[in-house]
C-alpha cells in the first residue's frame, strides 16, 4: 500500500492521487522467500530486521534461517548453554532467546514467516565442540573420505546419548518457534 501515498516535501501531509482504489492482485508462488545462512557467515540481529523488511517491500513472505551447520551453533539455547559457548563462531555472536523473539514478531508484523533449521543429523560438528560423544567422525582426516565438506561430524542416530539430547534441544527451542512458525 506505500506504493499508492506521496508525501508533500513542503507540508508533510501525505496523499493518494489515485484514490479510491481497487488492487486485484495475487502472487503467482504461495512461497517467495530468502535463506540467510548465519552458520557460515555471521550477520548480527539488525541486518537480520533489516533483511526482513526488505523481504516485506518486495513482497516476499518466508525468511529460511539457516542457523546451525558443521561450522558453527549461533543460538542460545538455555537448556544446552555450551552449544553456543563453545560452537557459535566467538562469544557474543549467537542469538539469545530474546533475540530469536524478537526476530519473528519483527517478522510476523511484516507478513514474513521465518524458518529456523538446525541442520542434522549431518553437519553437525559444532555440537561436538559442546558435547563430543554425540558425533561420530568428529574432525575425522582426511575430511574427503569422511564426510562431504570440513569439518567432519555427525549424530550418533545409535546412541541413547543422542536420544536425550535432541529431546533436551527440542524442548527448548519448538515451544519458542512453533507460535511463528508451522515448520
Amino acid at each position: 500500500f506505500t506504493q499508492l501515498f506521496y508525501s508533500q516535501s513542503q507540508t508533510g501531509h501525505v496523499y493518494s492521487n489515485l484514490a479510491p482504489v481497487k488492487i486485484i492482485d495475487k502472487p503467482v508462488f504461495p512461497h517467495r522467500g530468502l535463506n540467510l545462512d548465519v552458520s557460515r557467515n555471521w550477520y548480527p540481529k539488525a541486518d537480520v530486521l533489516r533483511t526482513i523488511d526488505a523481504l516485506a517491500y518486495n513482497k516476499f513472505n518466508r525468511l529460511h534461517i539457516h542457523m546451525t551447520d558443521s561450522q558453527s551453533w549461533p543460538l542460545d539455547i538455555p537448556s544446552l548453554p555450551e552449544l553456543s559457548e563453545k560452537g557459535a563462531y566467538q562469544t557474543g555472536l549467537s542469538y539469545t532467546p530474546a533475540d530469536l523473539a524478537e526476530i519473528q514478531k519483527y517478522a510476523v508484523y511484516r507478513g514474513v514467516e521465518v524458518y529456523i533449521e538446525m541442520d542434522m543429523p549431518g553437519h553437525t560438528t559444532a555440537i561436538g565442540l559442546a558435547y563430543p560423544d554425540l558425533i561420530t567422525a568428529f574432525g575425522a582426516q582426511p575430511w574427503g573420505t569422511y564426510c562431504a565438506e570440513p569439518p567432519c561430524g555427525s549424530l550418533k542416530l545409535n546412541s541413547p546419548a543422542v536420544s536425550a539430547f535432541l529431546e533436551t534441544l527440542f524442548g527448548d527451542i519448538l515451544p519458542r518457534v512453533s507460535p511463528y512458525s508451522s515448520y
